[in-house]
């Protein structure tokens, strides 16, 4: 199992005002196999989801910022 996470702030450019702040999680899993190669290559498949995951869900929380904020 792989858990990633980060840390998201949305902050205003002219005076560093934190306009939104925010951590994303994502877990993925992969199997471990007799075969190095095939474990390591899994491994890193797993990576790529869980980052593909988090930047996903990073948009979502930035979209629904600037949906709820057309100011």
């Amino acid at each position: 199992v792989l858990e990633r996470q980060a840390k998201v702030t949305l902050r205003r450019i002219n005076n560093g005002q934190v306009l939104y702040d925010g951590l994303s999680r994502a877990t993925t899993s992969y199997n471990v196999v007799n075969s190095d190669f095939a474990t390591v290559s899994a491994e890193a498949d797993a990576r790529r989801r869980a980052i593909r995951v988090l930047g996903d869900d990073i948009k979502l929380r930035l979209a629904s910022y600037f949906n709820q904020n057309r100011n």
